[in-house]
């Protein structure tokens, strides 16, 4: 995996993101921007406070455009970022120049007609409106990765509405010739075929990363029929907006999670791509059903060897990363305790899980993308998780997030009767290694204290954590 093999690829590609409010569309959202894309990015607004996207707008923008959406507290009216503390890393006060030199390749310098212009994102201006139009009826109790968030009552979702829109440039200075690259923020519903047809056809991809989803397990107890309408015919939708509307060679990605299979729990076994599909609780299960959709449009109608159209899927493991705000996840539970001053407790402290740094598989995704675009022989299903090593309990990411974070503490408190989740699941990555030449690079210590990192930042300000989490791009993407 070579950045600036990626960088040259993608700069000047269109590229259609889906779910790209969300915490790794977020991240998708910086990459591909510094990599000079042109990105339509299609989902509902971000469901959390604070959200990662405005922080995002902060960053690309050189200022704080979050709103007070993302200074603001928890439900229960608390300080979130509360006063500068003296526990700081040392680290975080000089980063000031780095986080500079990175965050000029993503500061708006020209709008496309040369014009001086400030980067503003209008969606982030109008989002009372546009809550009201593409879902002021959706749960705001959990984060989604792809913001299309669960709707307590159907008819609250508007249909037939153009989406709003937004668009911004920015000037990457990652290389001596400067690139122009563009993101539109198009707020809409993966379920709303018509809405999203359109926001494809004007984008006109030569790439398409499916993000958006429902992919909170506990949420999905609660709003089955939701789940399944979002993972499973968000991905129809996409699949058909694919079948009808390409005219062009296009490479096509649709994000997964390592939650597909039938999970038996075997000691020390290691999923495989052939292993059969078929998740237990309804969103691994909707998962599974996403992954079939692929396959089925796929075999019926992009199966020719002379088909322009190239489809893979990437099942990845549990994510990790500052800027998470989720419900029901690990790291922002042990981040939200940490800036109150407060122990998290944790529910299942024995779970092993393939935690990974969100940069590893976002990395890995734009390289499956850019590699099946030049060979279609690289199209296939693929594990993205991290090495057997790094498969640790919850448990014990809670004790190496306490490492790194001064005065962090948890407490074991199983949950009795609570819903089903998978005490054990570990991926094999035989299959990336093999065809990509892929290695993890951060393994689980450095991807948990770049987390404890960022809530040691955001105790002294945003701004902080902002540079924090610039630094922390820059360093990954000089170690890749």
């Amino acid at each position: 995996m070579n950045y600036k093999e990626l960088a040259e690829f993608y700069k000047g590609k269109k590229v259609f993101l889906t779910g790209h409010t969300g915490f790794k569309g977020s991240y998708m959202c910086l990459l591909l921007s510094r990599m000079g894309a042109e990105v339509t990015g299609y989902a509902l607004e971000p469901n959390t406070e604070p959200d990662l996207f405005s922080r995002v707008l902060g960053i690309v923008n050189g200022r704080d455009e979050s709103t007070q959406r993302s200074e603001r507290s928890f439900s229960d009216g608390s300080e979130l970022y509360g006063s500068a503390s003296p526990v700081v890393n040392d680290a975080v006060a000089g980063r000031d120049e780095s986080a500079q030199r990175f965050g000029k390749s993503l500061c708006n310098e020209e709008k496309l007609d040369g014009s001086a212009s400030p980067v503003v994102n209008e969606a982030v201006a109008e989002r009372d409106e546009s809550a009201q139009r593409s879902g002021k009826g959706l749960s705001n109790e959990a984060e989604v990765d792809g913001s299309v968030s669960p709707v307590e009552n159907v008819a609250n979702a508007v249909r037939g509405e153009s989406p709003q829109k937004s668009e911004r440039s920015f000037s990457d200075g990652s290389d001596s010739e400067s690139s122009t690259s563009t993101l539109r923020s198009i707020i809409g519903d993966v379920r709303d075929f018509e809405a999203m047809k359109a926001a494809y056809a004007e984008c006109d991809p030569d790439i398409v990363i499916h993000m958006a989803a429902q992919p909170i397990v506990r949420e999905s107890y609660r709003i089955p029929r939701e789940t399944y309408e979002i993972n499973v015919m968000g991905t129809v939708n996409l699949m058909e907006c694919v079948r009808t509307l390409g005219t062009k060679r296009v490479s096509v990605l649709n994000v997964t999670t390592d939650k597909v299979y039938l999970n038996e729990e075997k000691k020390d076994y290691r999923y495989k791509e052939d292993d059969k599909l078929d998740g237990f609780d309804p969103y691994s299960n909707s998962k599974s059903c996403s992954e079939l959709v692929t396959h089925s449009f796929k075999n019926s109608f992009f199966a020719g060897s002379d088909c322009e159209v190239r489809i893979s899927t990437a099942r990845a493991g549990n994510v990790i990363g500052g800027g998470d705000w989720a419900k029901d996840r690990i790291i922002p539970d042990c981040t939200r305790a940490y800036l109150k001053g407060e122990s998290v407790t944790v529910r299942n402290p024995y779970s092993v899980r393939p935690y990974q740094h969100v940069l590893e598989p976002l990395f890995v995704y734009l390289t499956i993308a850019m590699e099946q675009y030049r060979d279609a022989a690289k199209q296939d299903w693929y594990n993205v998780g991290p090495d057997r090593s790094d498969c640790v309990t919850t448990g014990e990411l809670c004790d190496l997030f306490k490492k790194y974070a001064d005065g962090f503490t948890w407490i074991d408190k199983s949950e009795k009767n609570a819903p089903h989740e998978a005490g054990l699941l570990m991926l094999e990555n035989a299959k990336i290694k093999e065809v990509f030449g892929w290695k993890p690079v951060w393994h689980i210590d450095k991807a948990v204290k770049a987390c404890a990192d960022y809530a040691t930042a955001l105790r002294v300000s945003t701004e902080a954590a902002d540079k924090e989490l610039l630094h922390q791009l820059e360093v990954y993407i000089n170690e890749i």
